[in-house]
C-alpha cells in the first residue's frame, strides 16, 4: 500500500464540511480571541509576545465561510509563532475599500522572526519542498499547510499574500471580499437562540482533541454561553485537568496520540475519583464511533458527530442536563 505523503495527510485532516462548524458567519473578534487562547501557552513557553489589533470599524459578524477562514488564520498564526521565538507576533484585522468601492476584510499576521529570501518567497505556496533546497526548510515556511491555505482562500474568493525580508520577519495576509449586509438567519441549522443556552451559563466543560482547530471551533461557539472551557490535546492531559478542575461535561475525541479517547474514558471510569462519573460525549468524525450503543460500551454517555453545528452542541447540553434534573427532584 502506498504510504500517504504529508500533503495527503494534511488534506485528510483538514475540515471536510465547513458549513457545519460556524454557519457561514464569521465573527472576527471572537475568532481571533479564540485563536489567541489556543496559542498563548506555546507563545509564553518560548517567550513570544502575542499582540492583537482589530480596527473599530470591523463589523461584528460577516457572511463569510467562517470555518475556512479560521482554518487559514490558525495556520498562519501557527507558522508565525514557530518562527518568532523570543519575539513578537501581531494579529491585525482591518478592512480596505477597493477603487470600485468593494469592501475587503484583511487578516494579517506579522512576526519578527528570521524572514525569507526571495527564492523561498517564490516557492512558499508550492506543494513540495525540493530535497536539494534545504535553505527553504531552514526558514520553516515551506509547509504543507500553506498550499492548503492558499487553496481554501481561492475557494471563498479570497487570496493569501506574503511579504518578507531576511532577518526582518514575515507578514502573511488573508484578503477577503465580503458583503456588509447580513441576511436574517433561517432554517433548522439556526434553530436556537442565546436564551436556549442561558440555563447552562454555570457549566464548565473539557474539550479533548489533538487538533487545535476543533478546540477553537468549540470555543467560538460556546465562549459567550458557559462559564469555562478547558482544553486538552490527549487523554493524559485530560486526566491532569480533571484532577484539579471540576467539570460538568467532557467532549472527547476518539482518535488521538499518546492516549486516545477510548483509553482515556476507561481510565476516567476506573479512576475511583469523584469525577469518575463525569458525563463524557464522544466527539468524532469516525462513523463507527457515532453509534450510541458502541460508545455506551466504552463508557461514554452521548455522541457528537463532526463536523457539528451549534444546535448539535445545544442538544448535547440538553441531554447532559437530564440526569441533573432528575437528581434534583
Amino acid at each position: 500500500m502506498k504510504k500517504k505523503s504529508h500533503i495527503d495527510q494534511a488534506k485528510q485532516d483538514a475540515p471536510a464540511n465547513p458549513v457545519c462548524a460556524t454557519e457561514f458567519h464569521f465573527q472576527a473578534r471572537r475568532s481571533v480571541n479564540a485563536i489567541m487562547s489556543i496559542w498563548q501557552k506555546q507563545a509564553d513557553a518560548q517567550n513570544t509576545k502575542l499582540v492583537v489589533h482589530i480596527a473599530n470599524d470591523i463589523p461584528e459578524t460577516l457572511p463569510i465561510d467562517a470555518h475556512k477562514i479560521q482554518y487559514c488564520l490558525n495556520n498562519i498564526v501557527s507558522n508565525a509563532i514557530k518562527h518568532a521565538q523570543g519575539g513578537t507576533v501581531k494579529i491585525i484585522v482591518t478592512k480596505i475599500i477597493s477603487k470600485q468601492g468593494k469592501p475587503y476584510l484583511v487578516l494579517s499576521v506579522q512576526d519578527n522572526g528570521v524572514g525569507m529570501e526571495q527564492s523561498v518567497l517564490d516557492a512558499v505556496f508550492n506543494n513540495t519542498a525540493s530535497q536539494d533546497q534545504p535553505h527553504k526548510k531552514a526558514y520553516g515556511y515551506v509547509d504543507t499547510s500553506l498550499p492548503i491555505t492558499q487553496g481554501l482562500m481561492g475557494q471563498i474568493g479570497g487570496q493569501i499574500l506574503v511579504n518578507s525580508q531576511v532577518n526582518n520577519g514575515a507578514t502573511f495576509s488573508l484578503l477577503l471580499p465580503y458583503t456588509p449586509v447580513i441576511e436574517p438567519l433561517h432554517g433548522p441549522a439556526h434553530a436556537y437562540s442565546v436564551s436556549d443556552f442561558r440555563k447552562f451559563s454555570a457549566y464548565k466543560i473539557l474539550v479533548v482533541d489533538d487538533y487545535n482547530l476543533n478546540q477553537l471551533t468549540v470555543k467560538i461557539m460556546l465562549d459567550d454561553h458557559i462559564a469555562k472551557i478547558y482544553t486538552a490535546a490527549n487523554g493524559y492531559d485530560a486526566l491532569e485537568i480533571l484532577h484539579t478542575c471540576p467539570v460538568d461535561l467532557v467532549l472527547m475525541d476518539i482518535h488521538m496520540p499518546v492516549l486516545d479517547g477510548i483509553e482515556a474514558t476507561l481510565k476516567i471510569r476506573e479512576s475511583g475519583q469523584n469525577w469518575a462519573g463525569v458525563r463524557i460525549v464522544a466527539m468524532t468524525a469516525d462513523p463507527h464511533y457515532q453509534h450510541m450503543r458502541l460508545c455506551q460500551k466504552i463508557g461514554m454517555d452521548d455522541t457528537l458527530a463532526k463536523p457539528f453545528r451549534k444546535a448539535d452542541l445545544l442538544r448535547v447540553f440538553e441531554n447532559a442536563a437530564l440526569p441533573y434534573k432528575s437528581v434534583a427532584v
